[in-house]
């Protein structure tokens, strides 16, 4: 996979499935740096995901045999009209819910989805994200490690707006840093020496005192040489996984009652209308992690039928999905909880 081959508009369903197995198979044996650049090109596929409720509802039904042998047919709703020639209710329902579905009894499904998302995490983190990479650029093409003892350096910026111009000379006071922290390591007694160092004093950097909060340092004498050393903070790992459970609580109370939904069966003539609340990359990519120890998606799962508490609302059936490539799972969580993936 490389960067000038990888077309996120030209994504397909299949292409998304066969990305999956081979994800399955080769991610663990990856390199570090080859993991970077993987998970870099994964950020992508949430792009095509939001506006691609196919993508998602694919998805759903194979973590969901059971609802998908029921189906004979389903489409997205414009498609559902279009390819049907069939006139839309009046607006707003004539685009509500996004999925519509017959099953082989000639009932008519309607699937509504939704993301769990924190919007104001992902903001947080997309500014940070775009202020390291403007830091970041001064080392697209890094320069090998040539220390004794340094692994990898993390550079922490804060929120200056770096300028190109200062690319070369805040390259040279980084590598400056990282080598004279390096001798100072070396030259310790081994009992001494330290796994890590945050350098957050500049006074001899002028650039990095004026774009950067703190450099960590990594050491390890028994180091691997690495293609990228330099490097950026990872997102919302200082978080409690307990944010992203309030999230998902308030989104599912929010749906669940929400008035645009309560006349939605009646209005566009199904028999059943579901919601779909999906967890996807965007979410894994931005937001805090909602896992904690002994605590994944099927505790999640619970957490979220405590919340409904069997009351499914304007909808008829409730499920939550996690919408990670090797990693789907599927659970209904009002008015009953049980899994419906074949884990």
């Amino acid at each position: 996979m490389t960067q000038q081959s990888f077309d996120p508009n030209a994504i397909r369903i299949e292409d998304i499935f066969q990305a999956k197995r081979k994800w399955r198979m080769s991610m663990a044996n990856l390199p570090f740096e080859e993991k970077i650049e993987v998970v870099k090109q994964l950020k992508q596929i949430p792009r095509v995901a939001e506006r691609n409720e196919k993508l998602i509802f694919s998805a759903f039904l194979e973590s969901f045999p059971e609802l998908s042998r029921k189906l004979d047919e389903w489409d997205i709703v414009e498609d559902w009209y279009r390819k049907r020639g069939i006139d839309p209710p009046a607006e707003p329902f004539s685009n509500r819910p996004d999925i519509i579905a017959k099953t082989h009894f000639k009932k008519v499904i309607g699937i509504e989805l939704k993301s769990w998302l924190n919007y104001e995490q992902i903001a947080d983190a997309r500014k940070k994200e775009k202020i390291q990479e403007r830091v970041l650029k001064a080392f697209r093409d890094q320069p090998p490690n040539e220390t004794k003892h340094v692994d990898i350096i993390v550079l922490y910026p804060n929120d200056a707006r770096f300028s190109s111009q200062d690319a070369d000379t805040f390259r040279e006071q980084v590598l400056k840093l990282v080598y004279e922290t390096d001798y100072v390591s070396s030259r310790l007694p081994s009992r001494q020496q330290r796994r890590s160092e945050n350098v957050m004093k500049f006074d001899n950097y002028p650039l990095l005192a004026k774009y950067l909060k703190r450099v960590e340092i990594k050491f390890n004498t028994n180091r691997r040489h690495r293609h990228r050393w330099i490097l950026g903070p990872s997102q919302g790992s200082h978080f409690s996984p307990d944010t992203m459970r309030q999230t998902l609580k308030a989104a599912l109370l929010k749906y669940r009652d929400h008035e645009k939904y309560k006349d939605v069966k009646s209005r566009v003539g199904l028999d059943e209308v579901y919601l779909l609340v999906h967890y996807d990359f965007r979410a894994f990519a931005y937001n805090t992690p909602f896992a904690g120890p002994e605590y994944g998606f099927t505790e999640v799962a619970r957490f979220a039928a405590d919340v409904l508490s069997g009351n499914a609302g304007c909808f008829d059936r409730v499920f939550l999905f996690q919408f990670l490539m090797g990693q789907e799972k599927a659970y209904e969580v009002a008015p009953e909880f049980r899994a419906v993936s074949q884990l």
